[in-house]
């Protein structure tokens, strides 16, 4: 099997996520609106995929706690789902003509996921209403998701 079939596999539902233990609400930015770009399947056929990647932030339904995230904290997402399009569009294929993922694709999504982490946490601990925040911390979680759809080229 090629790594661009690997690859192709290891992002199809790619999610980093880890459950929360409370109902949650969650905002999704786009960070790369669709992108295609070819993969081969293990016999080599080839394929066209059509992908978006997105910034999902998770957080608890807890009574008020909506408003002061989308309030006091949306500069904060936005900050990140920015920073993470700078480090990713790079690394997207030329959509003129259609091309393979670079090599590194997966390692620079990663490292972006893992930068976008930092940033947001760096502004959260900063927000006003930190004190009100800070007991839900561990209930809030950013990630990315890779969506992808595939036809025969």
């Amino acid at each position: 099997m090629s790594d661009r079939y690997n690859l192709y596999n290891y992002y199809q539902n790619f999610y980093y996520r880890s459950s929360l233990r409370q109902p949650q609400e969650e905002i999704a930015l786009d960070i790369i609106n669709e992108f295609k770009y070819l993969i081969n399947n293990y016999l080599g056929e080839l394929f066209i995929a059509s992908s978006k990647i997105k910034l999902i932030v998770a957080y608890p339904s807890i009574e008020n706690i909506e408003k002061i995230v989308k309030n006091e904290l949306i500069a904060c997402i936005q900050k990140i789902r920015d920073g993470m399009e700078k480090d990713i569009r790079p690394i997207i294929p030329s959509q003129d003509q259609y091309s393979y993922l670079p090599n590194n694709f997966d390692k620079t999504i990663d490292i972006a996921r893992l930068k976008a982490k930092q940033t947001f946490w760096q502004c959260f601990n900063r927000a006003p209403s930190y004190k009100i925040l800070s007991e839900y911390k561990n209930s809030i979680d950013i990630d990315t998701k890779f969506e992808v759809h595939v036809s025969q080229h």
